[in-house]
């Protein structure tokens, strides 16, 4: 017969087997759910914020050097830097929240969960010339605030 001990010992152990399991099957849910909710919001935001800052950085300029923000529907924008002839267009991938930019801002805004809060990390944060950016941000979360500041500054030359 096999001793009380053992038998607690393996129940037990079985028992944190079985939580740890329920765990990381729900982790992926949950991730999903707060992706799927979050990652539209953030987008909007960040269109929103972007359209509204390139608005008060015209202010004053003449027409000819002012920032030019479009819509491409509701999943891209393309932000242009007339003076200078630089560009960033950025999309929304709605089924993985993904936001990739092409242009001056080569790279990807990934979704990432922490909680129950959606947040973002920028990857390959490279310029389409061969200077790399200023932006040493992959892997940090960063927020909407920063991102939209990363893509605006890469339109104009700092």
């Amino acid at each position: 017969m096999t001793s009380a001990s053992f038998v607690k010992k393996m129940h037990d152990t079985l028992q944190e087997e079985q939580i740890r399991a329920e765990q990381a099957t729900r982790k992926p849910l949950h991730d999903a759910k707060v992706t799927d909710a979050g990652g539209p919001e953030k987008w909007l935001a960040l269109k929103s914020l972007v359209a509204k800052s390139a608005s008060e950085i015209n202010l004053g300029l003449e027409p000819a050097a002012v920032l030019a923000y479009s819509e491409g529907g509701l999943d891209s924008f393309t932000l242009l830097n007339r003076a200078a002839d630089k560009f960033v267009q950025a999309s929304f991938d709605a089924a993985n929240a993904v936001i990739s930019c092409h242009g001056e801002a080569n790279g990807t805004f990934l979704p990432r969960v922490e909680g129950d809060k959606l947040g973002y990390s920028w990857e390959k944060a490279t310029r389409a010339s061969a200077a790399v950016a200023e932006v040493g941000y992959t892997g940090d979360v960063i927020t909407v605030e920063k991102m939209s500041e990363i893509l605006i500054s890469s339109v104009i030359g700092l």
